[in-house]
């Protein structure tokens, strides 16, 4: 089983790749819900997995779909800036492996801390 200090640098790196994939518009999305979505990518950004987990690019997209407004997104994105710092053994560098394993391109860098008033 994946350790918090894992779910959250992953919870991290989904709220940069959401800010920069979805519309924006009242936050509903909490960070419970995003790091149960991101859990399966724990490993992969960890440096455990050599590819990401069954189930890590359906949360990422699963997150993706939840997200209707900028509240959404902003909400994501503070989650994941309080709780990557906290999370030992987080390799940045995987992050955009991460994403592009998964299919999603973003336009800006991801390490924190990002800016979330977007």
């Amino acid at each position: 089983m994946a350790s918090k200090g894992g779910i959250r640098i992953l919870l991290a790196a989904m709220v940069a790749c959401l800010l920069a994939v979805v519309p924006c518009a009242n936050a509903a999305v909490d960070c419970e819900t995003v790091k149960t979505q991101l859990t399966p990518c724990v490993g992969y950004v960890q440096g455990i997995d050599p590819v990401p987990a069954p189930g890590c690019c359906q949360g990422i997209n699963n997150l993706i779909q939840l997200v209707g407004t900028t509240a959404d997104r902003q909400q994501i994105c503070v989650c994941l800036n309080e709780l990557l710092p906290t999370v030992p053994g987080l390799i940045l560098a995987k992050i955009p492996d991460l994403l592009k394993n998964c299919g999603i391109s973003i336009s800006f860098p991801i390490p924190p801390p990002t800016d979330c008033s977007m």
